[in-house]
């Protein structure tokens, strides 16, 4: 996964930096179409790494989405 980001700062930009995939953010205006292609190729090269580090991220992810919807029945009574 690759993300486009068009401006910085966006919370849509943010939330991939705080999920870890810093390296994985590509920002247009700064980044050359081969530069993109080199993280691509190393993503690809180490696609062991890869899956373990999207499958510790979406385990983070499910860990605050749980958190998060916890809290509904909560506020709500």
């Amino acid at each position: 996964m690759v993300h486009r980001c068009f401006t910085l700062g966006n919370l849509k930009t943010q939330i991939y930096y705080d999920l870890g995939f810093d390296d994985w953010v590509v920002e247009i205006g700064q980044t050359e179409g081969y530069q993109i292609a080199d993280r691509l190729m190393e993503i690809w090269a180490d696609y062991k790494e890869t899956k373990r580090k999207l499958t510790k991220s979406m385990e983070k992810i499910d860990r605050i989405y749980r958190k998060s919807t916890d809290r509904i029945p909560k506020i709500r009574a």
